[in-house]
């Protein structure tokens, strides 16, 4: 009988619940809109009655034989095991943050303080470095207010883990490769985007001198060929203009000695008879000063042919022609030409 109380006993305690009591040592914070567990010490049973303070105001309460109820800030965030007294608060905001004291049975337990933090943000990293690239100093930014609580700041440096705080300084002896910054608090940890390392590949300022002059001569020769093309391109809208306009002249110019081959032939006739037509400069309504006889000409009877002498002969009144210079004479009539040849013989 003896035997079988210990081993109900070694049962019993051995059946507790393992959550203890949160002291000010241990960690106190938790997570913004996080649940989690409060439990006392063990108390046996049977347990009559439950009471969780928050600060000086009573949180949740339970009597034997009546029902749980949570009180203002708890309502809708509070559960309560009536059998282990452990008290289950869910979805809390940084109203739920103070001290705990639980009552139960009319005992009352060690105080559990509780801090409702908000996990830190994703942060980012910038650096800094002077003009002859031989340092840089590098930050982990990030927005952190109270809320956050103990913030710690690390950094990553190619494998390594370096921690250190919110700035980090780095020389040409930091080749790592990439670089990030990591925040941290008791309820979350956030890892910044890696960036290349600012100093890497400084000692190497030939390499980086070739990588920088390959694109530039490149863009250089493109210039050049653009500029190129462009002035080939004008010139040859100028040869082409130079050619029309020439082509043009000559064409106009060979227009106009056509015109004026067809106006030296042009003869103008009198009552039927051909006349010189005057000099090209000389308007024809102006006298040139010097007079030309007209020859006889037959004037043909509408009822004879065109072959058939009238026997009369009618004399034009004498007009003023052109130089004889720039236009030949009418030939004279066969009669004139006879007349002439005979003052020849007789002289």
């Amino acid at each position: 009988m003896n035997n079988y109380i210990f081993f109900v006993v070694i049962f019993m305690f051995s059946c507790r619940p393992t959550t203890s009591a949160v002291s000010d040592e241990a960690d106190p914070y938790r997570k913004l809109g996080s649940s989690f567990v409060l439990c006392s010490d063990y108390v046996a049973p049977p347990i009559t009655s439950i009471t969780w303070k928050h600060g000086q105001d009573i949180a949740v309460d339970w009597f034997n034989g009546m029902n749980v109820t949570c009180y203002r800030i708890f309502k809708d965030h509070c559960y309560l095991n009536t059998t282990s007294g452990c008290l289950t608060l869910s979805n809390v905001t940084p109203e739920h943050s103070g001290r705990y004291t639980p009552e139960i049975s009319d005992k009352v337990k060690d105080p559990i303080e509780i801090k409702i933090i908000s996990p830190v943000p994703k942060p980012t990293v910038s650096s800094d470095c002077n003009d002859e690239k031989t340092q840089c100093n590098l930050t982990c930014e990030g927005i952190i207010t109270d809320n956050h609580g103990p913030v710690k700041s690390s950094w990553i440096l190619g494998d390594n883990n370096v921690t250190g705080t919110k700035t980090f300084q780095i020389t040409q002896k930091n080749q790592e490769n990439p670089i990030g910054c990591v925040l941290e608090n008791p309820v979350s940890r956030k890892e910044s985007e890696h960036i290349s390392n600012p100093l890497t590949g400084i000692r190497n300022r030939p390499i980086s001198a070739i990588g920088i002059g390959i694109p530039l001569v490149l863009v250089v020769l493109v210039v050049v060929a653009l500029v190129s093309y462009f002035i080939c391109n004008k010139k040859q809208e100028r040869q082409t203009y130079t050619e029309q306009e020439q082509s043009y002249n000559v064409e106009n110019h060979n227009n106009e000695f056509k015109e004026s081959a067809q106006l030296l032939k042009l003869k103008p006739t009198l009552n039927g008879t051909t006349v010189n037509s005057p000099e090209k400069n000389i308007k024809p309504d102006e006298p040139t000063g010097e007079e030309h006889e007209l020859t006889e000409v037959t004037v043909a009877d509408g009822n004879k042919g065109p072959d058939e002498p009238t026997g009369e002969r009618q004399e034009l009144p004498e007009v003023t022609g052109p130089d004889d210079n720039n236009k030949e004479s009418e030939p004279a009539p066969a009669k004139e030409e006879e007349e002439h040849a005979a003052e020849k013989d007789q002289s």
